[in-house]
């Protein structure tokens, strides 16, 4: 009896703490997303608030002013877009309903799909492709969405002129494993798991500079378990990182 009521008390003292711990979570989600959503939302207002007062005068500035406006409600609008996306995950509103797909086509497609921003900062990108590689079962939209959050976070964080390299190897008789390395700042071995947390930043200045969210890894992450693969990360500071998933064979 004693026994018993001793792993009864064990089990509600987990429970509790299990509670607990969905509770700061949940609590942390709500001030992250209240925090991402003021940002944009402020410097849409200041710049409408200067335009209507008519305290531009010339034109360059107030066609700059429309510019941030612009680039602010497109970040605003793929933030919202990123946690509707999240929230569907989280629901198992995402039926898996794999199809055959080429991994030279998925590649492509993600390359195409950033090709405005990989020429903008003249980045350079190698492929390393077998000649014969087996096709792959994936849901192609969403599986774009993993290549193409991973490689605009190395766009994101590549020099100027620099070089993303991207390879695809058959790793086993039932994955194929992508590879995306840049040659950014690279983070912490701290940082290796805690970088696919919702609004996570590895280094918050950084990030917070070059307008990311925080959720397109961990979007990326919810999407490769959907498919029974695995994601993770290889980095070092000053050294760049090399993201890389698997996705399950056709």
């Amino acid at each position: 009896m004693a026994a018993q009521f001793n792993q009864m008390t064990s089990n509600l003292n987990e429970s509790f703490q299990k509670l607990r711990t969905a509770e700061a979570s949940r609590k942390e989600l709500i001030a992250n997303v209240s925090h991402d959503l003021r940002t944009p939302m402020a410097s849409i207002q200041a710049f409408v608030e200067a335009l209507q007062d008519d305290v531009i005068q010339d034109k360059a500035t107030f066609d700059r002013y429309l510019q941030t406006i612009r680039l602010e409600t497109g970040r605003l609008d793929g933030l919202i877009q990123e946690l509707f996306k999240l929230s569907q995950l989280d629901a198992g509103g995402t039926v898996f309903a794999p199809e055959r797909y080429d991994v030279d086509h998925l590649l492509l497609d993600g390359l195409q799909s950033l090709a405005f921003h990989l020429e903008e900062k003249q980045l350079k990108i190698e492929v390393d492709l077998p000649d014969r590689l087996p096709p792959v079962a994936i849901m192609p939209q969403e599986m774009k969405r993993v290549l193409s959050n991973i490689l605009h976070n190395a766009i994101r964080y590549s020099p100027f002129g620099g070089t993303i390299r991207l390879k695809a190897e058959q790793i086993s008789d039932q994955f194929v494993r992508l590879d995306i390395e840049d040659q950014g700042e690279g983070m912490e071995e701290s940082d290796h798991i805690k970088i696919f947390d919702r609004f996570y930043r590895a280094d918050p200045s950084r990030t917070r500079a070059s307008g990311g969210a925080g959720l397109g890894l961990a979007i990326a992450k919810s999407i490769v378990h959907l498919h029974g693969g695995a994601i993770g990360v290889e980095s070092q500071k000053e050294k760049g990182s090399r993201f890389w998933f698997t996705i399950p064979i056709y």
